[in-house]
């Protein structure tokens, strides 16, 4: 279906009665025309590369797994750390006004 649509718009006669109907417009129709050409080939491009996707995402979580796994331990020991710290300092606040 992609190569029919790339044959139709590189097709030569295509292309030039396309440019005899937008060379109407001037500059601003000639713009108009490659903008259309371009978003026919990207959604084309688009339509080739979603079926891949799925399989990206999951090499992409298997490989960054390992990196987010050990950053959640290295946040959480921090927060452990930061609690007991948090609890001595108050403790020490706690037998300095008892005594």
């Amino acid at each position: 279906m992609l190569r029919s649509v790339f044959d139709f718009l590189m097709n030569p006669t295509f292309s030039d009665s396309m440019m005899e109907f937008f060379s109407r417009f001037g500059d601003w129709g000639i713009a108009a025309m490659v903008i259309i050409k371009m978003v026919i080939i990207l959604f084309g491009c688009l339509i080739i590369a979603i079926p891949f996707i799925p399989i990206i995402v999951l090499v992409w979580r298997k490989f960054s797994s390992y990196y987010i796994d050990t950053y959640e331990q290295e946040e959480s020991s921090q927060i452990k750390d930061n609690v007991v710290d948090i609890k001595v300092r108050d403790s020490h606040k706690l037998n300095k006004s008892v005594s």
